[in-house]
This record gives structure tokens, sequence and C-alpha cells, in this order.
């Protein structure tokens, strides 16, 4: 399974329209603050929350993530329009408690 890292995932996303590229600080970041996209950290496992407009849009980035060689969590939250995928370890806010 390949594993992108947020700094090279977001800018595909943004560049197929799955996002606006719109941060919530209004200057673009190295991939912290994007809205409709939120990082989990379970251990050394980095899980990206992408949220889309609809269902539909949720199947075509699952599909392209799937395209990607990445894995997608299709089971994740069914019936909403939020696809999760694991990207590469980058050290996540509060990681040293």
């Amino acid at each position: 399974m390949a594993l992108l890292s947020k700094k090279k995932l977001i800018p595909l996303l943004i560049k197929e329209g799955f996002l606006t590229g719109e941060t919530t600080k209004g200057i673009i970041t190295d991939g912290e603050n994007y809205k409709g996209i939120s990082y989990e950290a379970y251990g050394r496992k980095v899980m990206a929350y992408i949220q889309v407009k609809d269902l539909a849009t949720r199947s075509k980035l699952e599909n392209y993530l799937e395209s990607l060689g990445m894995k997608p969590d299709r089971g994740y939250w069914l019936g909403h329009p939020v696809a999760t995928v694991q990207v590469s370890y980058f050290k996540a806010w509060h990681w040293d408690e």
C-alpha cells in the first residue's frame, strides 16, 4: 500500500477538485489547516479525515485514492460524506504527551 504524506496528498486533492484549497487561517500552510480535512494520530498510524460535499463525491474520492495505491476505509462512518485514509507519519499536535 502506498502512503502519501499530507504535503503531497492535499495538493492532489485540490487539483482533482475534492478540496477547495481554502484554509481555516486564510493562508496556505503545510497541510495542517485546510477546511474539510483533519488528522488523528493513533501511535505511529496517522489518519486523514476528508469531508466532501456528498456521498457520490466520497465514492469518487475513495476510488481516486485507490487508484493512487492507497487504501481508504470504506466502512468508516457510512452514510456521511467523510472519507478516511492513512497518510505517512508526522508528529501530531500533543505528540509528546
